[in-house]
């Protein structure tokens, strides 16, 4: 397979910024405890007649705006219009890249001359992965790593704990993606600092100790975190917990059972999705009443604070969305899938996708595969409904016959790669 590696800066140089993430978090950043960057990998064909970019930004997710002006810049450099754009969805990243009202914290605060900026970052990511392709020998294994993260609502609940790896080694090119569903938020809303979180601890750790410059894409995880297994909210406890995951792929790597990915063929298929918004819950959820009963019953348990903390939250966003969305019934989705050699599959999801979905995922299929996350747009969670009353739960923009026909597509794409793969 052909392969190029680029990566820039995008950490704002020029004033202070609101941070995305967290809704009661007012205060603009003060400092940067570590930059955050834009990282793309470029995939082809010997024969060139195939190219695919994949790029990992570390913002909270990507709007529209942002994926097409991305694509853009990818066919005009390229030609081809195959692209991935997955946001690692720190929760310490500036909100005035989006112009989307909830990923902007429903602020008007959006900074044109930092979007500029980010978008000469990825220009320049891409350029180097483009004029440095090189053939390179590629493998990929799914590991297993534990004690990282749980469902953040109940911890028996099982979550996804793969991580997929694809690495690429060429004369110099020396890249790699690890996928793991986590929400990487460590550090919490009283945070003003600038920072990869969990992210970029793991990428460094696991880039220094391996040679291969890895870049993390997130996956299935909307309902996971490290709400129960971190121990404070503090950058040493990001450092702590990194280093405990980045520590643990490594240790699964050397054990791992690889395959060759040669890159001779790619296949692409695409679910579009009318999803139709849940206008009832919004006008459900805004009675005062209700609001104040939720938030008593989830104070019962002082052990799970952060699950109240985080449904006052919802609660609130609610009244905010019901306002930006109202006018409109229905949005339309796109969700990807990608096959590489019949060996290699990717789901690209434009959202929190909940972590059964990648569970029911492999169970339809034994393709080692790339569950992207946050990519190529964002239009929230998509609960499965496992606890009703959560903050997934509320934070669900659409009808039940909407979610349930996002999670049996990407179902039927798994199933798809599945079937190509053996023919």
């Amino acid at each position: 397979m052909n392969v190029g590696y680029g990566k820039a800066a995008i950490t704002p140089v020029n004033g202070t910024h609101r941070l995305a993430g967290y809704i009661k978090r007012a205060r603009p950043s003060a400092c940067v405890l570590d930059d955050l960057y834009i990282k793309t990998i470029v995939y082809g064909s010997e024969k060139g007649d195939h190219l695919l970019v994949m790029t990992s930004v570390d913002l909270l997710a990507v709007d529209e705006m942002m994926v097409n002006d991305m694509r853009r810049i990818v066919k005009e450099l390229t030609g081809s219009q195959e692209i991935i754009v997955a946001a690692t969805h720190t929760h310490s990243a500036p909100s005035t890249l989006f112009r989307d009202p909830i990923l902007a914290m429903f602020s008007t605060e959006f900074n044109e001359d930092y979007y500029q900026y980010f978008l000469s970052g990825f220009e320049k990511s891409l350029r180097e992965a483009y004029n440095g392709v090189e053939k390179a020998k590629c493998v990929v294994a799914t590991v297993n790593v534990q004690g990282i993260a749980t469902n953040r609502n109940d911890p028996s609940i099982p979550i996804d704990n793969n991580v997929t790896v694809l690495k690429c080694c060429g004369n110099k090119v020396k890249a790699g993606v690890i996928n793991y569903g986590v929400h990487p938020t460590v550090l919490g809303p009283d945070n003003t600092c600038v920072s990869r979180d969990l992210v970029g601890v793991t990428e460094d750790i696991l880039s220094e100790k391996s040679g291969v410059d890895f870049v993390f894409i997130n996956g299935a995880a909307g309902d996971v975190s490290t709400r129960f297994t971190r121990r404070n909210r503090t950058y040493d406890e990001v450092i702590r917990l990194g280093e405990q995951l980045a520590d643990n792929i490594i240790n699964e790597m050397s054990n791992a059972q690889w395959k060759e990915i040669e890159g001779s063929s790619l296949y692409r298929n695409s679910k579009l999705i009318n999803l139709e918004y849940d206008i009832k819950k919004f006008e459900f959820i805004s009675n005062e009443s209700f609001m104040k009963l939720r938030l008593i019953e989830s104070l019962h348990d002082v052990k799970h604070s952060r699950v109240a903390e985080s449904i006052a939250e919802a609660l609130d966003a609610t009244r905010l969305i019901q306002g930006s969305i109202r006018g409109r019934r229905f949005v339309t989705i796109v969700i990807t899938a990608y096959l590489i050699d019949r060996r290699l599959g990717l789901i690209v999801f434009p959202g929190e996708a909940p972590s059964k979905i990648a569970l029911d995922c492999r169970k339809l299929t034994n393709i080692e595969t790339i569950f992207a996350g946050y990519a190529n747009g964002y239009y929230g969670y998509f609960s499965n409904k496992t606890i009703t009353g959560t903050y997934e739960d509320l934070m669900t923009l659409f009808t039940k016959e909407s979610v349930e026909n996002v999670c049996s597509s990407v179902v039927n794409l798994c199933g798809w790669m599945e079937k190509l793969a053996i023919s």
